[in-house]
Formats: structure tokens, C-alpha cells, sequence
């Protein structure tokens, strides 16, 4: 079996994003997210197939202006860092390998079947509210927006509330450990 790898302290990642956030704020104007850095390929992708119906399109066309190319924008370079930094992480971390995790009832192809379409999903969703968690949690709150402060609540009132409820499951014998650390004595969730 092989030794457990640690993962990066968490004050020193929380520190670094927030550098992140802050050079995004400073170069760009605007703070971290990152469902919208798939409009712009797609855009472009459709504009390759049909420019007419691209540039014409009230959704699309927004992404197309004269002498710029619909990539040309600081959230698909964002993506791409994000991609740089998660690929600096892993390997400065040792923790890189290939591999595709599933429980025992899926194999692998079901288990890259339901990604996809969780993926996808998340995505359709996070365009229905505007804006996915990754801008809500790190940009709305540290810019103290009222509304991204209320989902962080929400969000600790809910992880909370399952710990106790796979906590009292664990005690019935009905149920794995689980990784989350446990609720103070005495704490209502």
C-alpha cells in the first residue's frame, strides 16, 4: 500500500488564492469565476462553422468584435491558468497519476458517462443563476456581498447538518467514516 501524499497546507493555499484574486482584480478589473470561460470557444467554435448565424445570433454575436478574436478575453485566460495552477499543484505535490475513480457497482465508461452529464448539468445550471460557486464563494465574499455571504452560510449550515446526519448513520453501524471533521459539542445544525 502505498504512503498517504500530503496535500498543500490549506492557510497557505486559502493565502495564495487570495493573492489570485487580488492580482485578477488589479490586472482585469474583475474578480474570479469561472463559468463563462466556456461561452467564448463555443462561440468561436460556432462561429467557425456558420459566422453568418454567429454574428447575427442576439446571444452570440456580443462575443464578436471587429479585430478581436471571440478568445481574446480575461476569462479564457483565467481558465487556462486555472489549469496551469491545478497542474502545478499536482505535480509540486506529487500527487499526479492517471486514473479514473468509481465505486463497485460502475465501471469505468459509466463512471465518465455520468461525469460528463454531471458536468454538464452544473454547467447548464450555473448559467441559469448567472455565475457558478467559484465567483459567488471567492469573489462575492471577498468584495462582502450580502448575497454570497448568505450562500456561504447556507453552505455551512448544510455540510454541518450532513455531518451530524452520516455521524448518527456511523453510530447505527450504517455507514462509513466520514472525512469531514466533527460539529463542536453541542452545536445545532
Amino acid at each position: 500500500m502505498q504512503a498517504e501524499k500530503p496535500f498543500w497546507n490549506p492557510y497557505v493555499a486559502g493565502f495564495a488564492l487570495g493573492l489570485v484574486l487580488l492580482a485578477s482584480f488589479v490586472a482585469t478589473g474583475k474578480g474570479l469565476g469561472a463559468s463563462g470561460a466556456f461561452k467564448h470557444p463555443q462561440a468561436a467554435a460556432i462561429h467557425r462553422v456558420n459566422p453568418t448565424y454567429a454574428e447575427e445570433h442576439p446571444h452570440i454575436a456580443p462575443y464578436f468584435q471587429p479585430g478581436r478574436s471571440a478568445l481574446d478575453a480575461w476569462i479564457v485566460f483565467l481558465a487556462a491558468g486555472v489549469v496551469a495552477g491545478g497542474a502545478i499543484g499536482t505535480l509540486t505535490g506529487r500527487r499526479f497519476q492517471v486514473e479514473t475513480i468509481h465505486g463497485p457497482r460502475f465501471d469505468r465508461e459509466s463512471r465518465w458517462v455520468l461525469a460528463f452529464a454531471g458536468g454538464a448539468l452544473s454547467g447548464f445550471a450555473a448559467q441559469l443563476a448567472r455565475g457558478c460557486t467559484s465567483g459567488q464563494a471567492v469573489t462575492g465574499g471577498a468584495q462582502l456581498a450580502l448575497g454570497s455571504w448568505g450562500v456561504h452560510a447556507e453552505r455551512v449550515r448544510r455540510r454541518l447538518r450532513a455531518r451530524v446526519f452520516s455521524q448518527k448513520a456511523m453510530d447505527l453501524g450504517h455507514a462509513a467514516p466520514s472525512p469531514w471533521p466533527s460539529p463542536p459539542a453541542g452545536a445545532r445544525v
